[in-house]
């Protein structure tokens, strides 16, 4: 397949990407969300990879709550959360919100399917304040007990990614109908932010919510996982990282005003404390075919 990405649209709602070349072969699949789970994920995606040596990634903050079930040797974690100590889950991890790079390594190579939860659909789906999992990653067994392991044995028999996907939509499904409702004023308030990437101003929210800010924050902390203010850098930061990813800036300053920065210096400001890197030093370790960012 030489070193391009090759796309193989199959019938569904699946789109598969494989990439062989440079001492590295993977293949992702990309399913949207069904309609019954699409309110509460944004992406499925199915994941194999092998490579002639450890590979290393830089995972950025993120406003959705990642879990990752594992068929496949177990990724360790490492952040500064935890001082930077590898942690390894065999079944898989579910990843809070964060306001701090982590570092995932794959050890020649590994096998598994994400879920990337909004945050409301995390707080359904997972039961708990989402301010405990705030800087942490933690076992799918702490979360799901025995039906964490069940979950990748059978993900691991089969062998069709649909297959996959139409399996962890029916748990994820059966857990959120199962869940307390959210409160709606937590749902409006996070969809103002979502929809303009956090450039509406907190007490406006409150004002409107007829909140006093402190309890808007107490109300985020339980059901978003962090308070307003980090939440709308988080979603700048995302629209700005995507766009750095994809190769596609030519100025910074553009980029900061298509963002929602003040000016450059607030992006790189911004950057810096999300990623730990400087924006040249991040552009020196963007992986080819879109892959993210090397340590």
């Amino acid at each position: 397949m030489g070193q391009a990405d090759r796309g193989v649209n199959r019938p569904g709602r699946t789109r598969t990407l494989r990439h062989d070349g440079g001492g590295m072969a993977w293949e992702l699949a990309y399913a949207t969300p069904s309609p019954r789970v699409a309110p509460y994920v944004r992406e499925l995606c199915g994941f194999w990879e092998m490579t002639a040596v450890p590979m290393l990634r830089r995972e950025f903050p993120e406003s959705q709550f990642v879990m990752v079930i594992e068929f496949g040797p177990p990724l360790a974690v490492y952040g500064p959360y935890n001082h930077m100590e590898p942690a390894r889950h065999s079944t898989g991890f579910i990843a809070g919100m964060h306001d701090c790079f982590a570092v995932t390594e794959s050890v020649g190579s590994m096998r598994g399917l994400q879920v990337n939860f909004t945050p409301l659909g995390a707080r359904l789906f997972l039961g708990l304040p989402l301010h405990e999992l705030f800087r942490r990653v933690v076992s799918i067994d702490d979360i799901l007990s025995a039906e964490g392991p069940r979950l990748a044995s059978q993900l691991h028999d089969l062998n069709d990614w649909e297959a996959r996907f139409a399996l962890v939509e029916r748990v994820i499904e059966t857990r959120i109908a199962a869940a307390k409702p959210l409160s709606r004023g937590v749902v409006w308030a996070w969809q103002q932010l979502e929809t303009t990437q956090g450039r509406v101003e907190i007490g406006a929210l409150a004002t409107k919510l007829e909140w006093s800010r402190k309890h808007l924050i107490a109300q985020f902390h339980d059901q978003i996982g962090v308070p307003p203010k980090l939440a709308g850098r988080i979603l700048r930061f995302e629209q700005a990282i995507e766009r750095l990813k994809a190769d596609t800036v030519t100025s910074l300053a553009e980029l900061a005003l298509d963002c929602g920065y003040y000016d450059q210096s607030h992006l790189a400001r911004d950057l810096k404390d999300f990623t730990g890197l400087s924006p040249r030093e991040l552009a020196k370790r963007r992986l080819p075919d879109g892959a993210g960012f090397g340590f």
